[in-house]
């Protein structure tokens, strides 16, 4: 097969691999997919990156890794390469390995800010919360803008109990994107520990607008629930919960039953919307 045949049907083999990732289908068969390409060109680089994630997905870390090594021989000058590599290392709990591969990443690149919040991420997990901090300050001078830099900080501050620097650097993302749910949702949480239930049910209720504004529809019975927005529901619930207790038909009570009633609906293993329930009805008892 001449060359130029080779690196078509290789790449068609990928498109179609893609194609059947789009179209949420089984991972086999993106899978098998990926594996024809590499079959008919053994240096298709995209075919085993998107292998390796498939893998990632299913849990079978020691392929991925087998997936990103080969990456990184053929693309040593891509420091993506590399952080691949780190990821598979880190789902498999070898950090001396994988914070050497965001190294690397880093060396080849010394303005992947990837690297540098993968390096924070490999501090935490080893418990050197000064190196984390100073790796997601780090990040952030390299790019203010960087979102992802000030969440993690803000959710390392959160561990720590740390609400001032937390609501801070949550603060920061939300001025850059005011869409970040994630953000919205874990300054609320700090809004209901410090007792502000009204900041909180601002900040839960702007989640759900937010969420709506971007077009995503309710979830049909069918849908896999939306753990962000349960934990959105059930939150909200806990406010009115709290709110409920001034009197038997205090307001917002029966608001809150049919969140949570809703929730349950969807997803009947949601233990803290369940253990709500009971809490309502028996104050309500």
């Amino acid at each position: 097969m001449a060359d130029s045949e080779r690196a078509r049907e290789a790449k068609e083999w990928f498109l179609r691999g893609c194609r059947f990732e789009s179209d949420g289908a089984e991972p086999g068969l993106p899978a098998e997919a990926y594996r024809r390409s590499i079959g008919v060109d053994s240096d298709f680089a995209g075919a085993y990156v998107n292998l390796g994630f498939i893998h990632i997905r299913l849990k079978e870390y020691g392929e991925a890794l087998k997936c990103f090594a080969r990456v990184a021989e053929l693309e040593p000058h891509n420091p993506e390469s590399f952080n691949n590599l780190g990821y598979a290392y880190e789902c498999m709990e070898r950090l001396g390995s994988a914070r050497t591969s965001y190294e690397q990443a880093l060396r080849v690149d010394p303005g992947n800010i990837e690297a540098v919040i993968n390096l924070a991420h490999i501090a935490e997990l080893q418990g050197n919360y000064h190196g984390a901090v100073g790796k997601y300050r780090r990040a952030i001078e390299m790019d203010s803008g960087c979102t992802s830099a000030r969440f993690c900080l803000g959710v390392l501050y959160d561990r720590y109990d740390m609400f001032d620097e937390a609501e801070e650097s949550y603060a920061g993302v939300l001025e850059r994107d005011p869409g970040h749910l994630k953000a919205m949702l874990n300054l609320a949480n700090i809004r209901m520990q410090l007792g502000d239930d009204d900041g909180a049910e601002d900040l839960l209720r702007r989640i759900l607008e937010t969420h709506a504004a971007k077009g995503s529809g309710k979830p049909s019975a069918e849908a896999d629930p939306d753990p962000l927005l349960e934990d959105v529901q059930v939150n909200l619930a806990r406010v009115q919960l709290l709110r409920s207790r001034a009197g038997p038909g205090g307001p917002g009570r029966e608001d809150a039953l049919r969140r949570l009633r809703s929730i349950l609906n969807l997803n009947p293993r949601n233990v803290r919307a369940g253990n709500m329930l009971r809490e309502f009805e028996n104050y309500a008892g």
